[in-house]
Order: C-alpha cells, then sequence, then structure tokens
C-alpha cells in the first residue's frame, strides 16, 4: 500500500482554471442540448418560429462564457478557502503510487 500523502495548498489560479473550462463545457452542452431540442420539435410536428434555433444557439455561446466565468470565480474562491481551512485543521488525504 502506498503511503499517504496530504494535500497542504491549492494553487488558486490553477483551480480556478480548470474550474471554469468544465462549467464553460457543461454551460455549453446544456445549450447544445437546448438547441437539439428546439430543431426536433418541428420534426415531431410542434409549429415554430425558428427563434428557439436562434435562443438556442445564443444558449450555448452566452453559456459558456458565463460558465468560464462562474467557473472561474467560483474555483478560485474554493482553493482560496480550502488553504485557509487547511492551514487550520489540515489537508485532504490522498494515496499516491
Amino acid at each position: 500500500m502506498a503511503e499517504m500523502k496530504t494535500v497542504k495548498s491549492l494553487d488558486v489560479g490553477s483551480v480556478a482554471k480548470i474550474q471554469a473550462t468544465i462549467f464553460a463545457a457543461m454551460y455549453a452542452l446544456g445549450g447544445a442540448l437546448t438547441l437539439v431540442f428546439s430543431l426536433i420539435g418541428p420534426l415531431l410536428g410542434f409549429e415554430g418560429t425558428g427563434f428557439g434555433v436562434i435562443v438556442a444557439l445564443g444558449a450555448m455561446i452566452v453559456g459558456a462564457i458565463v460558465g468560464f466565468i462562474i467557473g472561474y470565480i467560483a474555483g478560485a474562491l474554493g482553493a482560496f478557502i480550502y488553504n485557509i481551512v487547511a492551514g487550520k485543521v489540515g489537508g485532504i488525504k490522498v494515496e499516491l503510487e
């Protein structure tokens, strides 16, 4: 069994970038799903103006940008708080090979 190591602190910038990228991908996926459903509607006989497709494309693009911003802020704040708490009560223990 490998030795347990403790994560004493996190680099705020790197956590923020990773979280921002993950959030942007998730928000873009939500927009893509909205786009798919807006395209399926007319195929199933639901009438529409085509405005739903424009809204879905906007949701995909704006969602990715907003998701990136929210993810960056949340990641940076989370890492910052982790560093404070880990300094007081100890960090997360992980097993590495």
